[in-house]
């Protein structure tokens, strides 16, 4: 997408699912932004807060989601936690933190 990056991530806060790699088995970028902003989560990866999907299945996929907006809502509700609980800005810098006091003590 040629699209600016802000531009990008505006529309990721609008959406309710978001599609990242379903090709190659990594999560990306995509992934966390989507993340935040509490979207439901399509990629290959195996693991919470994902769903699992590939090209094969992209579409049923999909389709599961919007034909179910109570699962579609507990998707996004997980992605959300999963941030707070794995990724709050807070948590990563606390190493940094760490190592600048051991640097300058």
């Amino acid at each position: 997408d040629r699209r600016p990056y802000m531009t990008n991530l505006r529309l990721k806060q609008q959406s309710h699912i978001l599609i990242d790699d379903v090709v190659t088995g990594n999560w990306h970028r995509t992934s966390l932004e989507g993340s935040c902003f509490g979207c439901a989560i399509l990629n290959k990866v195996n693991k919470v807060p994902f769903i699992y999907s590939t090209l094969a299945t992209l579409q049923d996929r999909l389709l599961w989601l919007i034909d179910n907006p109570a699962i579609l809502a507990d998707y996004q509700e997980r992605t959300r936690l999963w941030i707070l609980q794995k990724w709050h800005a807070m948590d990563c810098i606390k190493s940094y933190v760490h190592a600048y006091k051991e640097v300058f003590k």
